[in-house]
């Protein structure tokens, strides 16, 4: 049988190319026709899918919900038609291109290509501008779609453009691989394919295959040469797959697929569960274990409820209104997504969600745990502070936001809450306090002269309390009133306080004539026009007096004004002045020409005098004035003395004119002797005497409760060996002599307090020989100078040593 054969020839007519086609025939040896089955064209366009080669031939079929289960097309005619021979298929030209004068043109909904003499062009052509080769049947020039057999060769065209396929292609309807050349011819038997080789059917072309199977980089799935698709389950790899009906090829990421969105491992292709990160949208996402479909809405997942997006599956963080899900309530999901309860600090706000629901909480609100009544305004926040509601004013804890109840002071006023809460005004009884007290418009105490409702009241300046029976003066006008027992002023009356007649203008004002007057009980002093004098003044027999700036009244006793203090006769108020004494401080204390307190030293009527710089307390006895770094003594007049004063039984020497203590110039010492002129108290008569030390004033004074019965003089310990202070017991151990190497001294008639022998009573010391060390004896009262001991003259050592008893208390500070 012949061939024909195309050829075309190219000349030029005028100024236009044209294209002739000339037949020619060959013989080639009889081989069966190859026919395409109009109703079998493929009619979706195929996609190549890269994957890994798998060998698995164990396959199943997926359970899913939704999956499509059975996605596989039968065989078609022509899958079992007769294949062309490859290798005497009709040879076929390239395609002419179409440089320029060729139209495309639609008409009817057909596409024709025409020459610039408006002649169809058919058969193969290349439209370059839209880089496609395209075919136009010979028989009515129109283009063609899908699978076409020309000239013996199957080809497929895109069903949209009309391209012609290359490649690896899947025919839907035939539910088969097939593969064209670059020419775009359908292969059969053995193929190469990037470098590998497969077997395609001769009849069919289709690719054939068991198992899984990498095609041109593209998984597919074979059960016995008939691919798969739809959701498949391969076993040995324990993974649920998709093969997309239209391509047969495995899916990877975020599919659609039924209606439902599903994620499948972009590497392996595995379907996805549970929580996913889609970072390239931004969101989290939630697929379900049993089926792999992507939630939406409220879900409870591991015990916790999650809000995803009704349309993006996106899961939700923060404030969220679920009134769109169907529950008119607002909550809040934490950064994880879970749903929050009980009180939660989120943005520096509190807020309170229902333990059970999660719903915000609104309004008043009781916390039981913290026991404590809070209240969340209409965003969920925590209130503080005073809080204008609509059912009245309340007052919320700065901190806590509990709500006040009772008396409350704050921001300067004092306030007052019923139980529930209520902000209170008017008058108001405060029972606890035995007070009536008044709260403005603004719930605030109020004090002193206020006029309610036409009438005047005076409510005590500190307390708020409503006063009656009580004379009041306003420090803005200066002058006094006098509130009844009903609580409101005498106005324009005459009334008899306590015996004494007192008058009252139409205001409620006192009118008296200038000068002193005594009213209930309390002197004032009026002047012009029947206003009140306050502060220091000067009244008759040259006497001042002070009044009180807040009530007017004259004052007496020690007071203290504007930073300094001043004494009052307690009987006439007149203002002292000189030295006076104040017998409840058992102190003397010295008030200038003005009445001020005086302090440090003062030079009067020719003597020096100290006062204490706090108290003001006069000084008496040695006293070391630190700015001047001297001691002296002061006498028990107060008077700073001079030259050898006997102090405590001691002759000391002090400066003829700056009255310091000159310690090489005192008397010396008998320290040898008794330390006084009487004899040494019997201690079986006193069985509860003790032992009081001084370390400052370096004495040992034999006590019988608070009465000294002898005054010894003494050496304690040297700064950085200071005696140690507190309350110690004689102990056991005494003896008549003692030697320290290590100091290398020594001493007589010693007695133990602290430590069995190391912290003692005993003689001045002694050297190496026994001989006593007169320097440091004639210090003996004057200066600490031991190693810790406590050092005794000769005689009131052993005296010491003789007499005192074993657990007698010694303390020493």
């Amino acid at each position: 049988m012949g061939e024909k054969k195309v050829h075309y020839k190219m000349y030029k007519a005028g100024k236009t190319w044209v294209f002739a086609a000339i037949a020619t025939f060959a013989l080639f040896v009889s081989a069966p026709s190859v026919l395409a089955d109009e109703a079998n064209t493929a009619k979706t366009d195929t996609t190549a899918v890269v994957a890994a080669n798998d060998d698995t031939k164990d396959t199943q079929t997926a359970t899913l919900s939704t999956a499509n289960q059975a996605n596989t097309a039968d065989t078609t005619a022509a899958d079992t038609k007769p294949a062309a021979d490859t290798k005497n298929t009709p040879e076929v030209t390239a395609a002419t291109p179409v440089n320029q004068g060729p139209t495309q043109v639609n008409e009817d909904g057909y596409w024709y290509l025409r020459d610039s003499e408006g002649k169809n062009l058919t058969g193969f052509q290349d439209i370059k501008d839209q880089n496609k080769r395209v075919y136009y049947d010979p028989e009515n020039a129109q283009m063609q779609y899908g699978q076409k057999n020309i000239g013996g060769s199957w080809y497929l065209f895109d069903k949209q453009s009309g391209a012609m396929k290359t490649g690896v292609q899947y025919i839907t309807d035939q539910n088969k691989l097939v593969y064209y050349n670059q020419n775009g011819q359908m292969q059969y038997g053995n193929v190469n394919i990037n470098g590998k080789n497969y077997t395609a059917n001769k009849s069919s072309g289709a690719i054939q295959g068991n198992g899984q199977v990498n095609v041109a980089g593209k998984w597919y799935l074979f059960t016995n040469n008939k691919l798969k698709t739809g959701w498949q389950y391969i076993s040995n790899q324990r993974k649920t797959v998709y093969y997309d009906p239209k391509t047969a090829q495995m899916v990877y990421g975020q599919q659609y697929i039924n209606g439902k969105w599903y994620f499948l491992d972009k590497v392996s292709g595995a379907v996805k569960t549970g929580f996913q990160r889609i970072p390239e949208q931004n969101k989290t996402v939630y697929y379900n274990p049993s089926n792999g479909q992507m939630m939406y809405g409220q879900q409870y997942i591991g015990g916790k409820w999650y809000l995803f997006d009704k349309s993006s599956g996106a899961m939700q963080k923060g404030f969220q209104d679920l009134s769109a899900y169907g529950q008119k309530k607002v909550v809040y999901y934490n950064q994880d997504g879970h749903m929050q309860y009980g009180q939660q600090y989120i943005a520096k706000h509190w807020y309170l969600f229902d333990k059970s629901s999660g719903a915000m909480k609104t309004g008043f609100q009781r916390i039981a745990d913290q026991n404590k009544t809070v209240y969340y305004n209409e965003a969920g926040q925590m209130q503080y502070g005073l809080q204008k509601l609509s059912t009245g004013t309340f007052l919320f804890d700065k901190s806590s936001g509990a709500m006040k109840v009772g008396q409350q002071y704050y921001n300067g006023n004092w306030y007052l809450f019923d139980k529930n809460g209520a902000m209170k005004t008017g008058f108001q009884r405060i029972a606890e306090q035995n007070k009536t007290v008044y709260y403005d418009e603004n719930g605030q105490m109020l004090y002193g002269n206020q006029e309610i409702n036409g009438k005047h009241y005076y409510f005590n300046e500190s307390t708020g309390a409503m006063q009656a029976n009580i004379l009041t003066f306003d420090q803005k006008t200066n002058k006094l009133s006098y509130v009844t027992k009903s609580g409101a002023l005498a106005q324009d009356e005459i009334l008899d306080l306590n015996g004494t007649k007192v008058a009252f203008d139409e205001a409620g004002n006192v009118l008296h004539e200038a000068g002193e007057a005594n009213i209930l009980g309390h002197w004032y002093l009026f002047g012009e026009n029947n206003q009140v004098l306050t502060g220091f003044q000067k009244l008759s027999g040259n006497r001042t007096a002070y009044y009180n700036p807040k009530n007017a009244q004259m004052q007496y006793g020690q007071q203290y004004i504007n930073g300094k203090w001043y004494l009052f006769d307690k009987v006439n108020g007149a203002m002292k002045t000189g030295f006076q004494r104040i017998a409840e401080q058992n102190k003397i204390v010295y008030y200038n020409e003005a009445g001020q307190m005086q302090y440090g030293q003062q030079y009067i009527n020719g003597h020096w005098y100290n006062f204490d710089k706090s108290s003001g307390k006069m000084s008496t006895g040695l006293t070391y004035l630190a700015d001047q770094k001297k001691t002296v003594f002061y006498a028990a007049n107060g008077q700073m003395q001079y030259g050898i004063v006997k102090v405590n039984g001691t002759e000391m020497y002090f400066n003829k004119s700056t009255g310091a203590h000159e310690r090489d110039k005192d008397p010396k010492v008998d320290w040898r002797g008794p330390s006084e002129d009487k004899p040494y108290p019997d201690v079986n008569k006193y069985p509860n005497m003790w032992v009081k030390v001084s370390t400052t004033a370096n004495r040992v004074y034999l006590m019988n409760g608070n009465q000294v019965l002898y005054t010894m003089l003494a050496s304690t310990g040297a700064r950085g060996m200071e005696t140690p202070k507190g309350t110690f017991y004689i102990q056991g151990e005494r003896g008549n002599h003692f030697f320290n190497q290590y100091s290398r001294e020594g001493a007589n008639y010693w007695v133990s307090f602290k430590d069995h022998g190391v912290y003692l009573f005993h003689s001045v010391p002694v050297d190496v020989n026994g001989n006593y060390i007169v320097k440091e004896a004639e210090q003996l009262g004057k200066q600490s100078l031991s190693h810790g001991c406590i050092r005794l003259s000769v005689s009131d050592a052993k005296w010491f040593y003789q007499n005192i008893k074993y657990g007698t208390k010694v303390v020493i500070n």
